[in-house]
């Protein structure tokens, strides 16, 4: 897996103590690791986005980063249920997810669900939105 999920950071309109849980954060960005034009990116992003409000549960815009936002891919906190999720990661090449559990944050493999690793507080990898959430809209 790759090193970077470990440190993924998070932005967007997220008020964790209103967050059902569990739930899940999810993109169809970037498949396996693989580097698409950002074109591709948003067309795959808008199918899951369309997966997700097709069974009508939560779908809240967010970015996952790197550290220092050198990296950073829109994706999609969700409601719903893990299984779901992670048959829309496998759809979309998607090597994981993160679950959130109250405020404790968990990056879970699309191969392994049941092996979940876990990388502390949501709440302290959440920053604040800023032009960054802007660009990719």
């Amino acid at each position: 897996m790759n090193p970077a999920y470990y440190d993924t950071q998070f932005k967007g309109s997220i008020v964790p103590e209103n967050l059902p849980s569990p739930c899940y954060i999810i993109t169809a960005w970037n498949p396996m690791d693989e580097l698409l034009p950002d074109s591709e990116n948003k067309k795959r992003n808008e199918v899951l986005k369309q997966n997700i409000k097709t069974g009508n549960h939560l779908c809240i815009e967010v970015i996952g980063g790197s550290t220092d936002w050198t990296h950073q891919e829109p994706s999609f906190l969700t409601s719903a249920p893990q299984t779901k999720v992670i048959q829309w990661a496998k759809q979309f090449n998607q090597r994981a997810i993160f679950e959130i559990l109250k405020d404790t944050l968990y990056l879970l493999s699309t191969d392994h669900p049941e092996q979940k690793v876990l990388l502390g507080s949501f709440k302290k990898r959440i920053r604040k939105t800023d032009e960054t959430m802007q660009r990719h809209k």
